[in-house]
């Protein structure tokens, strides 16, 4: 099965949207300390960090399958540690342009493994 780009982008974002998902949590969470029914957020929060750390281990161990390093940091930056385009490539020691070519080598030898 062919996968295009935007549905690996897709398929790397996954862990940031769990990320983003137990911090909305947690203030939810903190707002509902007050009336006393925290059972149901906390194991709501509980679920979505195992479907956190799940879906990071399984990004991860993709992307450390690649063979070219350089792509390899392109995506763990962007894609794993959540930096911009811009702070990425300054890590890696490249211009946004070279960053962009980077990934988008990237992205094409990236392998979906679901």
């Amino acid at each position: 099965m062919q996968v295009d780009n935007e549905e690996k982008k897709r398929y790397l974002l996954s862990y940031q949207q769990s990320k983003r998902a137990v911090k909305r949590l947690e203030q939810e969470l903190q707002e509902v300390e007050e009336m006393g029914e925290v059972e149901e957020i906390q194991e709501k929060i509980k679920r979505e960090r195992q479907q956190q750390i799940k879906r990071y281990e399984r990004v991860r161990q993709q992307v450390e399958a690649m063979e070219e390093e350089r792509e390899k940091d392109a995506l763990i930056y962007k894609y794993i540690c959540g930096m911009t385009e811009d702070a990425a490539a300054k890590k890696m020691g490249y211009t946004k342009r070279q960053f962009q070519r980077i990934n988008k080598k990237a992205l094409e030898h990236f392998e979906v493994c679901r």
